[in-house]
């Protein structure tokens, strides 16, 4: 009697409270598996291998869950929750207890601010520094504006942090989530970013200024021979021999 379903239409909150027990016996995989947390969320009592426990860090004395280290394990714990309502009652509130204490909305969101912060100041870095070399990726190449004005992408980010906002403009309390961010937002420390892209050329097909200059920067010693007259640019000698050496010589579009 088992039913393999291949997608799922409609609110899933309804297919987690049609079942009694949520079963995850991984033997293998990475990170945290969000099926688990999901399923500790909606309160319904989950049986899982030791291997989806460990990546939540829990063990039987958490007594989130129930762990099976074997398969004979695995079927206890499936018969203990299935057929005694205590246990599953018990089972269920400590995994919403769980869920509240490590999946904070809050919590995660200032993590994640900390995380931008952290590595805009290091693109903001590399940028000053000028290595080119560690300017291949899109976000070290994309400015981070302060919005003096609506964009599609500050509207689409706002509105994902601020679900309370894009309930207000569809409602037409706000005509954009600009506005509130704009009147009321910025006030409250909340942000409103805009993004101005800026891509290279790798391998151009003539010189240009921000390349001779962070091409002498890497490479001191064309920089000596180019102050020596022995190459009249750092093109020319990307184009003779830094090429074919493996050099990178870099072009904004």
């Amino acid at each position: 009697n088992v039913v393999f379903k291949e997608s799922v239409e409609g609110d899933i909150k309804e297919l987690y409270n049609s079942h009694r027990i949520f079963i995850a016996p991984h033997l293998y995989g990475a990170g945290i598996q969000f099926k688990v947390s999901e399923a500790f969320s909606f309160g319904i009592p989950t049986v899982m291998s030791k291997f989806t426990a460990d990546a939540f860090s829990l063990t039987p004395d958490h007594k989130v869950g129930c762990i099976g280290q074997s398969p004979i394990e695995l079927k206890n714990c499936i018969i203990n929750i299935n057929g005694y309502e205590g246990i599953w009652d018990r089972t269920r509130k400590n995994e919403l207890k769980y869920i509240r204490r490590t999946h904070k909305r809050a919590d995660a969101i200032k993590v994640w601010e900390n995380v931008i912060d952290v590595n805009l100041k290091r693109i903001q870095d590399i940028r000053a520094e000028g290595d080119t070399h560690k300017m291949q990726h899109g976000l070290v190449t994309t400015n981070f504006n302060k919005a003096v004005g609506p964009c599609p992408e500050g509207e689409r980010l706002y509105n994902i942090k601020n679900p309370d906002v894009k309930e207000a403009v569809k409602e037409g309390i706000f005509e954009t989530s600009w506005f509130h961010y704009n009147h009321h937002g910025r006030h409250e420390g909340k942000r409103y970013l805009c993004f101005e892209y800026k891509t290279f050329i790798e391998d151009p097909q003539e010189g240009c200024p921000e390349g001779e200059e962070a091409y002498a920067k890497d490479y001191p010693d064309v920089k000596e021979a180019i102050e020596a007259g022995i190459f009249e640019s750092s093109w020319a000698h990307y184009f003779e021999y830094g090429k074919a050496e493996g050099k990178k010589y870099f072009c904004s579009e």
